[in-house]
């Protein structure tokens, strides 16, 4: 059996989901169960390698309870080779789920970022992590310096993010998310953020001036270089979100480009979207900015070539943190959906 057998036996019961639809409680056959406890014994448990995840080898797997109390963990994870490994007759545990986690984690390349159900803050660079499943987190720790390049410097310009799911040993390359969103609406939600940070940064001056120095948390001293944006992906699927902050002039100018962070998969782009008299092809769907209701035009609206070249201090730089899927948005692309990633 191979990767393509198992993509076909997906299908048979992970129906494709329609857009209006979204994500649902999926309830599994009891011949889903069976076939996937399956698959996941046979495909990771007694198999010695993967094919996904450049080679990488990771003895980890994770088990999707069924149901848990209150505050306990809903994804137990477990080392292949462990003796306490849970048996795929163990009906405490959803095994279409499992297997489909597993899959994603294990089986695709998604190039400088690894899915994780666990989720950190990364506007404060937190240790501390949560449990986020049926969610996935795709976390870029280094985004400051993978992104210092992307700079949002003309009225007119878009930032655009793809994620993208690949497995070379098949020649698989699936577009799970995909979005854009233009100038207008992050300087809007950046303007609106450092006037809220402001007045916080106002009252909380005026407490710290009532208490004992000793008392004083150095938190009323440091002012936030960037705001952190989150951004609602396209018809409602999952999240990203972008660190924005005022662009520090450089001696040596920025030539009117596109420019896109080097990496397959995960890609933030700032463009300028200029349409020849031929249809093009629209380069990706909007983003909402559900935290700050910003209303964001159509991507395949028109823009005119006639673009001003912003004053410096409106200049922004934008880093892609985070992307947040569903495992069922994922699993869809893969079977049914996904397409190429289409930004360079």
């Amino acid at each position: 059996m191979d990767l393509d057998d198992i993509l076909k036996m997906c299908k048979q019961c992970f129906p494709p989901i329609k857009k209006a639809q979204g994500n649902v409680n999926l309830t599994f056959t009891e011949e889903a169960v069976k076939l996937t406890s399956g698959l996941f014994k046979e495909w990771f448990i007694d198999k010695t390698t993967t094919t996904g995840n450049a080679g990488i080898d990771d003895d980890l797997l994770f088990f999707v309870r069924n149901s848990v109390d209150k505050g306990e963990c809903k994804v137990d994870v477990a080392r292949k080779d462990s003796p306490t490994l849970p048996s795929t007759t163990d009906l405490k545990f959803n095994w279409p789920e499992t297997f489909f986690l597993n899959f994603i984690l294990h089986e695709f390349e998604y190039q400088q970022v690894f899915p994780s159900p666990t989720k950190q803050r990364m506007d404060c660079k937190s240790k501390e992590s949560e449990t986020i499943y049926p969610d996935l987190f795709f976390s870029i720790d280094d985004f400051e310096q993978c992104f210092k390049d992307i700079v949002i410097q003309q009225d007119g310009e878009k930032v655009a993010v793809e994620l993208t799911a690949m497995n070379q040993a098949i020649g698989l390359s699936k577009l799970v998310f995909s979005g854009m969103v233009d100038y207008t609406a992050v300087q809007q939600a950046f303007v609106n953020r450092e006037k809220a940070q402001s007045s916080s940064s106002s009252l909380a001056t005026k407490i710290a001036s009532f208490t004992p120095f000793k008392n004083r948390t150095q938190s009323f001293h440091i002012e936030q270089a960037a705001q952190y944006i989150r951004l609602r992906g396209p018809r409602r699927t999952g999240f990203a979100e972008l660190a924005v902050s005022k662009h520090k002039p450089v001696t040596e100018a920025i030539p009117n480009r596109k420019t896109s962070h080097d990496s397959v998969g995960v890609k933030i782009v700032s463009y300028r979207k200029i349409r020849s008299s031929e249809n093009e092809a629209d380069e990706g769907q909007d983003y909402q900015l559900p935290d700050e209701a910003i209303a964001v035009s159509s991507s395949s609206d028109q823009v005119t070539s006639n673009i001003k070249q912003l004053p410096s201090d409106h200049r922004l730089n934008a880093s892609l943190t985070y992307i947040m899927l569903n495992w069922q948005t994922i699993i869809d692309a893969v079977l049914y959906s996904g397409e190429p990633g289409k930004l360079s």
